[in-house]
């Protein structure tokens, strides 16, 4: 995720999302909502915005260790198909307007 000049970023990247889901490892900077999604050494790995050396370290770490990319793979895709479940967000959703009606 990169942080554009007037300050504007995503809240959490779409690709992000679509990419745990899959079950990849991934490697994301530390910005916006992405901390809120990627808890590092846990579902992936965060690096610091504009740090090219620490994204070539992450990315090299994850080629070297196979047990942690399957580690960060399975727990990407449940914190995702937790957090995004469609059942569950409705349901949130429903209960929400229930209170404010």
């Amino acid at each position: 995720c990169r942080v554009s000049d007037d300050g504007d970023r995503d809240g959490i990247p779409n690709v992000l999302v679509e990419a745990m889901a899959s079950g990849l490892p991934v490697v994301t900077t530390n910005v916006s909502g992405i901390p809120e999604l990627v808890e590092h050494g846990v579902n992936g790995l965060l690096v610091a915005p504009g740090d090219v050396r620490g994204v070539a370290d992450a990315l090299l770490r994850i080629h070297r260790d196979a047990g942690l990319a399957a580690r960060l793979a399975v727990n990407a895709r449940s914190v995702v198909a937790e957090r995004f479940d469609g059942d569950r967000l409705i349901g949130e959703l429903f209960t929400l307007f229930r209170r404010v009606a």
